[in-house]
Formats: structure tokens, C-alpha cells, sequence
């Protein structure tokens, strides 16, 4: 158990840290130097508040995939979370696969996290430039459905869908939880969701974040729809994928059971600050998009630098810049289904 904690928390600070470099660095992406405002980019695009909690959920569905064995599709749906998703495409190695100037190494590192917003293959918004992807950032609403389509008629399959709280709100939503009605055990796939609920939209609070647990067991229970609930800690993540992966066994074997539904509670931002410029960051809407950062000064260095090597990279990336191997072991040996 010791050593599947540490590959997934090898995996989840080093999606952080790429995501966060993405953001701020142009030079020495790896920190192999103490930080200077020559290193910063100019201007910071794209979105930090909701990448820490993917980047816990995509480590966790990596090792439900090596448990399960299970042929699997990632849906997701929070369009504002291109650095987290590109990290993790960069990490397990599909985006190198693709563009061999983002492979592994020193040189696929700097392309990646200097040329983030500005390359059209990195844009600040997920885009079909990357791997697996068919729609643009932005298209709220439709991932719901997506995923049970994918897995209609396609047996022992996974869909996990991950969904943003404001996401939730968008009305398509509704109606693409009915559908859920028709999976079948055995004759079609398995069903996966999980709310992203960090509290805060763009600019204000969620309405799922009004609810209490007992609202929303009621809410899912409608729709025949197991809730299980989690925070940012491994122990909980580790749990609660043991027991989907069980409803997994069960269901391949055309056992009817709950579709199961993670409610993942975190600050937005999680990981990063807790104030910039006397602001409260971590927790609140100023996290979405970092525009407290927008056009970094001399006075930011030493907060930034503390921010990304708050995930310790010299114990996440080698001396050529190849990640660790406790990182490429939390990965199935056999990538996603469509990546």
C-alpha cells in the first residue's frame, strides 16, 4: 500500500508542478536554478483553480485502471483545465507519441512548459490539437453524456467523466443523467462520474457547494446514483476507487447495481498560495485564472518559486528530465482506450 501511495503522490505533485510552470515559467522549467524574473513568462494565460483536483482524479483513475484491468475513457468535462490535462498527457507519454518535440527528456520539458498559450498545440483551453480530444474548452455540459455513449453496446469498458461544480449547473446536464437508465450490466460499459466541487465557478459560488452530503445522497439517489465522497488525501482517493473498482467486477458480471458518483470537496486552487498581494487566493474565485499573477513583478519571484517548489521537482524528474520511475508506474501499461 506504501508503495502505491507514493506512485500516486509522485504522479499528482509532478501534474501540479508541470501545470503551475506551464503557467509562470519561460526558462529554467525544472528549477535547476534559483528563480528569476528573466525566467517568468511576460504575461500568465490560462487557469490554475480546478487543475489540482483533476490532477488527483486522474492519478487515482490510473491505478483503477491497473487494478481492473479495464479498457477505459477519460471524459472531461471542465474545459478551463488545459495545463492539468496537457501534464498529464505529457506524463504519460501520449503527447510525446504524437509530437516527438514534447517527449520525455529536457527538451520536450522546456517546449512544453515555455511554449504553453503560445504554441497552437498548447493552447489555454483544451483544444482537438491534443490527443483524444474532439471538442474545444468551453462546451459545458455535453461530458455526461459523452461518456455513456462511449460505452453503450461496449462491455467492459470504463467511462470515468469528470465534471466541474459550474459545469454541473449547465442544463444539459440534467437530462444526460436520465440516460443512465440505459446501461445495462454485462452488454454495456462502465459508468464513472465525478464532481470537481472546489466551491466557486468563475467569479462566484457554486449551487452544489450550498448542499449538504445528506442532500446530496437524496439528490443522487433519484437517479440511481451512488455518491462517494472524498477530499485532496490519498487514503480517501485510494478507498474510494478500491470500492468502484469492486462495483466494476460486479457489473462486468451483469450484477445491476448504482452507477457511482465521486464527490471530490477541495479549496479551488488547492496547492497553491494562500494570499497574493494581500488577497486571499487558495478557496476563492481569485484562483480560476491566477489574474492576480496576470503580469508578474520583481516582487513575485519569491512567491512563485516557493509555489512550485512546494512539489519538490528534483524528486520528481531526473537529471535528463525524464520523470521518476514511481510517476511512469502509476501509469497502466496500456494507455487510455482512445489515447
Amino acid at each position: 500500500m506504501k508503495k502505491i501511495h507514493q506512485n500516486i503522490d509522485y504522479h499528482f505533485r509532478a501534474a501540479n508542478y508541470l501545470t503551475c510552470a506551464q503557467l509562470f515559467l519561460r526558462e529554467n522549467v525544472l528549477l535547476r536554478e534559483k528563480l528569476k524574473f528573466d525566467h517568468l513568462k511576460s504575461v500568465i494565460l490560462g487557469h490554475w483553480g480546478a487543475c489540482p483536483a483533476i490532477n488527483f482524479l486522474y492519478a487515482h483513475f490510473c491505478r483503477y485502471i491497473q487494478i481492473t484491468n479495464s479498457k477505459s475513457y477519460l471524459i472531461l468535462g471542465s474545459g478551463h483545465a488545459a495545463p492539468a490535462l496537457i501534464a498529464n498527457l505529457y506524463l504519460e507519454r501520449s503527447l510525446g507519441k504524437i509530437y516527438p518535440d514534447l517527449d520525455y527528456g529536457e527538451k520536450g520539458l522546456f517546449n512544453l512548459v515555455s511554449k504553453f498559450g503560445i504554441d497552437p498545440r498548447l493552447q489555454t483551453e483544451i483544444s482537438p490539437a491534443l490527443p483524444g480530444i474532439i471538442n474545444m474548452g468551453g462546451e459545458l455540459g455535453m461530458a455526461v453524456s459523452y461518456a455513456i455513449g462511449s460505452i453503450l453496446n461496449n462491455p467492459k469498458r470504463t467511462a470515468f467523466c469528470i465534471i466541474g461544480d459550474g459545469e454541473f449547473e449547465a442544463g444539459t446536464t440534467m437530462p444526460s443523467l436520465l440516460c443512465r437508465e440505459f446501461l445495462t450490466p454485462k452488454k454495456d460499459g462502465f459508468l464513472i462520474l465525478a464532481i470537481n466541487l472546489n466551491q466557486y465557478k468563475m467569479g462566484s459560488r457554486s449551487l452544489l457547494s450550498t448542499w449538504s452530503n445528506e442532500r446530496m445522497k437524496s439528490f443522487f439517489s433519484t437517479f440511481s446514483i451512488q455518491p462517494f465522497f472524498c477530499e485532496l488525501f490519498h487514503d480517501q482517493g485510494i478507498k474510494a476507487f478500491s470500492s468502484i473498482a469492486k462495483m466494476y467486477n460486479a457489473w462486468v458480471k451483469g450484477v445491476n447495481s448504482k452507477i457511482p458518483v465521486i464527490i471530490l470537496k477541495s479549496q479551488k486552487g488547492a496547492t497553491g498560495p494562500s494570499e497574493i498581494n494581500g488577497e486571499k487566493f487558495v478557496g476563492t474565485h481569485r484562483s480560476h485564472k491566477v489574474d492576480s499573477l496576470k503580469y508578474p513583478t520583481p516582487n513575485h519571484v519569491s512567491l512563485i518559486e516557493q509555489w512550485l517548489r512546494s512539489y519538490k521537482p528534483e524528486e520528481l524528474f531526473k537529471k535528463n528530465g525524464r520523470p521518476s520511475e514511481k510517476i511512469i508506474n502509476n501509469f497502466p501499461k496500456k494507455k487510455f482506450e482512445n489515447w
